[in-house]
């Protein structure tokens, strides 16, 4: 009896074991099999393999690519647009995804007419976006440690900072400043409310209702930026300022 059970326990081990590595096989069956369709220009075939990876590779850079690259030859602009953003979000400093991407939101036909926004938004867009997160949490350190020293020199050498108190409070609110935008930009970076147009003229509406009034249509592969959602519809931001409703089914979360 307790040679069954150390039979039976043994199985299950080498069964708990060996599940990744026929995971990890079958997954690289597929990616091959996919590669070879793309090759061969079975587009679609390709795309619908390269899902089937995502499902369990979804952090996959490389993988959101190569499904980018097969809707493209597709010609489905928004499924394309939507798989090279996650691609560029996953690797942000890889060019080959950012000029797909560039070339594939250029097919997107946009008739939205675009308004420039108000001139302290555009500086403060400017300067949020010019620094990446990561180069605000450096100046931020550096600032940081630039107080530190006012403080320590003031308290050690009174006689040589009469105007300590002036620098240290100049200090502390270029800390604060460069410690708020480098919160801004991690939280956009984390979650940045990114959603992609995925069928052709997306009915864009004043209210969440499938009945509700028209305000006009999104051309697939569009970018938005999502603001909440409510039933089964987001209620979206497009870049030229207006908002409205759309329907679940018809973006993709980027």
């Amino acid at each position: 009896m307790k040679s069954n059970f150390r039979n039976y326990f043994l199985m299950f081990v080498l069964l708990l074991i060996s599940a990744p590595v026929f995971a990890a096989d079958n997954d690289a069956a597929l990616w091959k099999n996919a590669n070879q369709l793309y090759v061969q220009k079975s587009y679609d075939s390709a795309a619908r393999i390269y899902e089937t990876l995502l499902k369990t590779n979804e952090g996959n850079a490389q993988l959101h690519y190569n499904t980018g690259n097969a809707y493209f030859r597709s010609n489905k602009i928004g499924l394309a647009v939507l798989h090279y953003e996650k691609a560029a979000r996953l690797d942000p400093s890889n060019k080959e995804i950012s000029d797909n991407l560039l070339l594939a939101r250029s097919k997107v036909q946009d008739n939205m007419q675009e308004t420039n926004p108000i001139f302290f938004v555009a500086w403060w867009n400017a300067l949020n976006h010019a620094i990446n997160v990561d180069m605000w949490a450096i100046v931020t350190l550096i600032i940081f440690l630039a107080v530190l020293s006012l403080l320590y020199f003031a308290r050690m050498k009174k006689g040589s900072f009469s105007n300590a108190g002036r620098w240290i409070s100049l200090c502390v609110a270029i800390f604060l400043l460069c410690g708020t935008m480098t919160w801004i930009s991690y939280n956009e970076f984390a979650h940045p409310g990114k959603a992609v147009v995925i069928t052709t003229n997306a009915v864009f509406l004043q209210t969440p209702q499938s009945n509700g009034k028209v305000i006009g249509s999104l051309p697939e592969g569009l970018v938005i930026e999502i603001l909440k959602k409510q039933d089964g519809f987001y209620n979206v931001a497009l870049q030229n300022g207006k908002s409205g409703w759309i329907a679940a089914t018809e973006i993709g979360e980027v």
